[in-house]
C-alpha cells in the first residue's frame, strides 16, 4: 500500500508493466496511531503518509445530546 501511496503506480499479480494508480483513501481506527507508532505497532511511514487530514470525532459516549439525534437518525431511515 505504501509503495503504491508513493509511486502512484502498481503491478497486476503476474504482470511485468505497471499501471497507474489514481486513488483515494479513506481510513478510520479506534487507537491513538501516534502512540502505536511509538510503541512499533504501526509503522512510521504509513502512518504520515495516511495522515494528511485527520478528523477527531468523539464517541457518542462522549456526545450524549447527540444520542437523541442519531436514534432518530437511523429509526428515520428504516422508514422510508
Amino acid at each position: 500500500m505504501l509503495r503504491v501511496l508513493e509511486e502512484k503506480q502498481y503491478y497486476r499479480v503476474g504482470a511485468t508493466k505497471k499501471l497507474p494508480a489514481d486513488i483515494r483513501v479513506t481510513a478510520s481506527n479506534n487507537k491513538d496511531l501516534k502512540r502505536e507508532v511509538l510503541a512499533g505497532n504501526f509503522r512510521e511511514d504509513l502512518f504520515y503518509r495516511l495522515n494528511v487530514a485527520s478528523l477527531n470525532v468523539p464517541s457518542l459516549r462522549e456526545r450524549k445530546k447527540d444520542i437523541i439525534f442519531a436514534i432518530l437518525m437511523r429509526s428515520s431511515k428504516r422508514t422510508l
